[in-house]
């Protein structure tokens, strides 16, 4: 368009020029024509096309481009205008010379041209008749001098006379860069830049067949979870002018070319078999590559250009095409590589075929020992769809659902779930699907809708077996995620009589630990912990979507609420790792929220701002919603203890959002937030009314007896306290001893400790403080050990004891400022002036806050990986986490 434009200007100084633009079709040249046109301030555009049809009609094209300046013909000499009216039509023929018409032309074109500056356009010039083609040749050679700037839009399949005196621009294919800005303006869906990459090769850049590829991909496709179609599909447009070439060659060639547009990349060493078995020689196609439509070499025949290879694939009769894949079938079974010959068998059917489906169980299977779940999926989906009799169908749709659920295509896999229940009979397969749609219900974090679902299929199994303890173990989960704890607990002892009348070891565990979870958030945390403990390192290996593995990953996340985080953390690092390995994004959320919970406990509040993105991406990908919700509430937590009150309400109000604002779960997480920001933030009568709130939703809506899970009790005895309510604190501080009496979690009782000390009387107050610090300690908890040294350096100031309050405040001061939390590392500077200590000011200058190097020309896909593999992940287990070939993740840390 710099080009187009400079001759332009150019030409209103009076020095005319013709320019051809030369690109494949699809390469963009109808689009710079307008764009050409619409920037042509101060010109006569006049405009006209080459059509295949009229190729033959003499001066057709003329016809179109004079007619909006037809009139001034008028002034034109008698010959000259009785031949230009006799040629295009408007009046009787005149025998003249091959040249009158073209004269005529010119002389038309100059007397417009001194009006005004002509901008003369002719899109698909290679098929503009003969007789136009010559007149224009003849008038542009004419008009060089004049105002006159004619532009010919060509793809280069023949020579024409504009060529030989033109300045030509070729148009190539875009960069992967503007590729991606293409694609992505051309769909909603969020596009991965390795992705864009591959479009770009496929394609070779050319802008109609990426903006189709846009329109034709599916989002999962576009965003790399699941593969690019091989061949990439084309428009009619774009696949008829390259398949155009290939047409005019030999029947066998264009067999051979077919073969080669099936087979692809990955099955090219099984086209010399293919093409002997079709009674063909590759040989014969010297004649294509003569043609330039394919090169010979090894490792095997490919196309010159990318997008040959769809237009000659699509191009073919579709009996053709089963014809070609049936070929490459046999060739690849010989070879040895099943899972090929399976996607061509497939491909091959024509109607139901149990041989195609069982070869593609085979190669589903294959899949999934190498972890690679979408492909399974998509296998054993194609199997079903090929399945002559229902049951079978429902079998491998139920499979499908069982491995999309794995690579965390939650939505699709419960569409698969519920239409395998449709296909099955009465028996196992459609128990085991409704019981794979209670599960996904939970992971779409539907609990209600899970706990229905599980809790009906119990019922109707009729006698208890291990199938139904099994059901109502994870209906127990489910229970749970709702806050019904009391039916949860009822329900987990159902399971587990259930289990001990199957005699089934593993189910009658599984039910002993939702048993647990279940009574411990009942407030029978000492008689829950020792059987999270004795049973949870054998469920920690339970594999995903696996029986048990709902309640494995619930069981470890309540050990870390009955305080047992060290026997916890490392069972949920090997199954993280585990789940990596495997590529179930599906499963992966759950534990690394529960990894946050300790991250955001013990102080690793920079560790957990990078797994939390993590955690929103699988949340996001996947549709499991609760994710989200624990991420920002746990992000939220953080920015509230730092008093980022910016940040903290914006994550807040995400919070919300994506909870839904009627959620009891979700209004107690705000609750409890924001008033542990406005209790740092020295509001204490905001904060009271926050966790007043609080507490009564958990008490009284949930009946939640365990402290640890909801950490909002202590704040309220102190917020209480320091809003000038010791009676109200002294009340909510017997409430908190009511419930730590039967928890077994050492914050409970540190947490318990610091409060008695900062309602108690003298000495009495540093004997709970000591209590307190040493269960911190135990816990492994600095903020809270900070918040501890924080209040017994304030009372003994108060106390007069100033000497004795300066240590546990620079303790405090010093962990608080480590850990960012700056409201409270201000209210312990002024109580170390206060106490006297020398250099503390109570209002130090804020330093600004330093820019990460980094994050201003990174995405955010490429700090989530950056992040990933500065956590020590190797390529293939980054790939797993974020649902992207390996490849592709090497194309991202590339560019990092």
């Amino acid at each position: 368009m710099a080009a187009l434009e400079g001759i332009l200007e150019r030409a209103r100084a009076g020095a005319g020029a013709t320019v051809v633009v030369r690109g494949e079709p699809g390469a963009g040249k109808t689009r710079i024509a307008d764009e050409l046109a619409a920037r042509s301030g101060g010109f006569r555009v006049l405009r006209a096309r080459g059509w295949q049809l009229e190729s033959g009609m003499p001066f057709a094209a003329v016809g179109d481009l004079v007619e909006p300046i037809r009139d001034a013909a008028a002034g034109l000499p008698p010959p000259a205008r009785e031949a230009l009216a006799g040629a295009l039509g408007h009046g009787p023929p005149v025998p003249a010379d091959r040249f009158a018409v073209s004269g005529a032309l010119t002389a038309l074109l100059r007397g417009a041209a001194a009006r005004s500056p002509l901008l003369v356009i002719v899109d698909d010039a290679d098929w503009l008749d003969l007789a136009s083609c010559d007149a224009l040749a003849f008038a542009s050679r004419r008009l060089a001098g004049a105002p006159v700037v004619f532009v010919a839009m060509v793809a280069g399949r023949r020579l024409i006379p504009l060529l030989e005196h033109a300045v030509e621009i070729r148009l190539g294919g875009l960069g992967a860069a503007d590729a991606l800005a293409l694609v992505g303006a051309r769909t909603p869906a969020p596009v991965d830049p390795a992705v864009a990459g591959r479009l770009c090769a496929a394609t070779g850049g050319n802008p109609l067949a990426l903006a189709e590829a846009a329109a034709r991909l599916t989002p999962d496709e576009l965003a790399g979870r699941h593969p690019l179609p091989e061949p990439l599909p084309l428009s009619h447009g774009v696949a008829a002018e390259f398949a155009r070439r290939a047409a005019a060659l030999p029947p066998p060639v264009r067999r051979l070319l077919l073969l080669t547009a099936a087979a692809g990349p990955q099955a090219a060493a099984a086209l010399p078999a293919a093409a002997r078995a079709e009674g063909l020689d590759l040989a014969a196609l010297e004649a294509a590559e003569r043609d330039g439509l394919v090169r010979l070499g090894p490792p095997g025949p490919c196309f010159v250009h990318p997008l040959m290879r769809s237009a000659v694939y699509f191009a073919a009769d579709p009996g053709e095409r089963r014809a070609a894949h049936r070929a490459l079938a046999a060739a690849l079974a010989a070879a040895g590589a099943p899972e090929l010959a399976a996607s061509h068998l497939a491909d091959a059917a024509l109607a139901p075929d149990e041989d195609a489906a069982r070869a593609l169980d085979i190669a589903a299977r294959a899949a999934e020992s190498r972890s690679a779940s979408g492909v399974a999926a998509v296998a054993h989906e194609r199997a079903a769809a090929l399945s002559p009799h229902p049951e079978d169908r429902a079998a491998r749709l139920l499979s499908a659902a069982r491995a999309w659920m794995l690579a965390g295509r939650l939505e699709r896999a419960a569409g698969l779930a519920d239409g395998a229940a449709l296909d099955a009979g009465p028996g196992r397969v459609r128990f085991e699907a409704r019981r794979t749609a209670g599960r996904l219900a939970l992971l779409r974090g539907s609990a209600r809708t899970a706990s229905e679902i599980l809790l009906a299929e119990a019922d109707a199994a009729g006698q208890p077996d291990a199938r139904v303890a099994a059901l109502l173990a994870e209906a127990t989960v489910a229970l749970i995620a709702q806050g019904a704890f009391r039916a949860a607990l009822a329900t987990a002892r159902r399971a587990e009589a259930a289990a001990g009348r199957a005699g089934d070891a593993g189910v009658a565990r599984t039910a002993r630990l939702a048993v647990a979870v279940a009574l411990l958030m009942t407030g029978r945390g000492r008689e829950a912990t020792p059987i999270l403990v004795a049973g949870v390192a054998e469920a920690g290996h339970v594999a995903p979507a696996a029986d048990g593995d709902a309640v494995a990953v619930l069981a470890l996340r309540a050990l870390v609420w009955a305080g047992e985080t060290e026997r916890a953390e490392p069972l949920l690092s090997s199954r993280i790792a585990a789940l990596r390995g495997a590529g179930a994004l599906g499963h992966l959320g759950q534990p690394l929220a529960a990894q946050l919970e300790i991250d955001l406990r013990t102080g690793r509040w920079g560790a957990l701002a990078g797994r939390a993105e993590e955690v929103l991406a699988i949340g996001r990908d996947t549709g499991q919603g609760h994710l989200l919700f624990t991420a920002l509430r746990d992000l939220a937590t953080v920015a509230a203890a730092q008093g980022r009150e910016e940040d903290c309400r914006a994550l807040v109000d995400e919070l919300t959002r994506v909870s839904g604002s009627s959620d009891l779960a979700s209004r107690l997480a705000v609750l409890r937030v924001l008033g542990f920001l406005d209790l740092g933030l020295g509001r204490a009568a905001r904060a009271v009314g926050h966790l007043e709130e609080a507490a009564w939703i958990a008490r009284g809506g949930y009946g939640l007896r365990e402290p640890n899970v909801e950490r909002y009790a202590p704040d309220l005895v102190e917020a209480c306290l320091r809003a000038g309510h010791p009676e109200a604190a002294a009340r909510e501080l017997a409430a908190l001893e009511r419930e730590a009496r039967w928890s077994t979690a050492a914050w409970t009782h540190g947490a318990l400790a610091r409060c008695r000390g900062m309602l108690g009387a003298g000495g009495e107050a540093d004997a709970h403080f000591a209590e307190a610090l040493a269960r911190h300690a135990e816990a492994g908890e600095p903020f809270e050990r900070a918040r501890t040294e924080l209040a017994m350096g304030e009372r003994r100031r108060r106390l007069r004891r100033r000497a004795r309050a300066r240590e546990p405040l620079e303790s405090a001061l010093a962990t608080f400022t480590r850990l960012g939390a700056a409201p409270w590392a201000d209210r312990a500077r002024a109580e170390l002036a206060a106490a006297g200590a020398a250099g503390v000011t109570a209002a130090p200058p804020v330093p600004a806050a330093p820019a990460p190097a980094a994050a201003g020309v990174m995405t955010p896909q490429e700090r989530r990986l950056a992040r990933l593999v500065a956590s020590g992940a190797t390529n293939r287990e980054v790939a797993a986490s974020v649902h992207l070939s390996t490849k592709t993740v090497e194309e991202h840390l590339s560019r990092l």
